[in-house]
């Protein structure tokens, strides 16, 4: 077992304060309303919204999204680090992992491992078919490969943004298949998307009154199906790099991991991520 610390860059931070601001508020809560903001910060609510539309269309603010334990939905998750061999045909390989729905990441790296793609599925079996059907057509070109499970994952915010130390989010745990009625996974389907989604918006796209609506969202973040909402930000356009950093521990896990988080949040300031890992290959 191991822990997987995700880190950022800190240097050539060319963000001017009032962004770097508002991403960070952003990254607490990508759902705060405009007026909001613009209290937090002292500054208009047009200037708020004026500036975020800014970093929206310059591609710096991918997407608002909402943190969703796949866990409670009755899933666990699965990453496959792979070392190419002979591989003439990348594309072919990315198209065959976008075609399984439970495919859920993909990220080209240097380094150890060339890709790294993640997994969810609510069952060994499922994943275990899955992969084979994947070594079945890819095998010839994969010199390595190493499996991991996610057991559970501690979420930072991001303090490169300007963010004060803040107590984890825990996501993963147990799987257990939590029962959602229609209208929640259909909230869900469209917040994952965009959590500035409004109530408004999701009651007339769902055709449900707005009520019921709230309700059935307060429901599932009591639940701890919704986990909170943040932002994708493309670190390329604020000059910045993503890395991990894999350490392996002995003995002690937990002292360990404790400890690596309380440096991971202190002294290297952009820990975003660290997750316990079951080793595999």
């Amino acid at each position: 077992m191991y822990v997987i610390v995700k880190f950022m860059s800190l240097n050539n931070f060319r963000l001017d304060k009032i962004d770097a601001k508002i991403l960070a508020e952003l990254d607490k809560n990508s759902k705060i309303p405009f007026s909001s903001l613009a209290k937090k910060l002292k500054i208009s609510r047009e200037i708020v919204k004026y500036r975020i539309k800014k970093l929206v269309n310059q591609g710096i603010i991918r997407s608002f999204t909402t943190m969703i334990n796949p866990a409670k939905l009755g899933y666990m998750i699965y990453k496959v680090y792979l070392k190419f061999q002979n591989l003439p045909n990348e594309l072919k390989l990315i198209e065959y992992l976008l075609m399984h729905k439970n495919v859920f990441w993909i990220a080209k790296c240097d380094g150890a491992f060339d890709m790294i793609f993640g997994i969810y599925v609510d069952n060994l079996v499922a994943f275990d078919n899955l992969l084979l059907d994947f070594m079945g057509h890819f095998s010839q070109n994969i010199l390595s490969r190493h499996i991991s499970n996610s057991v559970y994952v501690d979420i930072y915010r991001r303090n490169y943004l300007g963010n004060q130390e803040s107590k984890a989010t825990y996501w993963g745990g147990n799987p257990l298949k939590g029962k959602l009625d229609p209208i929640m996974k259909d909230i869900l389907k469209t917040i994952a998307e965009n959590s500035r989604t409004t109530i408004v918006e999701l009651s007339n796209k769902l055709s449900s009154d707005p009520r019921t609506i709230i309700s059935k969202i307060k429901e599932m973040e009591k639940r701890k199906i919704i986990l909170g909402y943040r932002i994708l930000i493309d670190l390329k356009k604020i000059r910045k790099e993503s890395f991990k950093a894999i350490v392996y521990f002995k003995t002690s896990l937990r002292v360990r991991k404790d400890r690596l988080s309380s440096i991971a949040n202190k002294i290297l300031i952009s820990a975003i991520i660290s997750e316990i890992l079951r080793n595999g290959t």
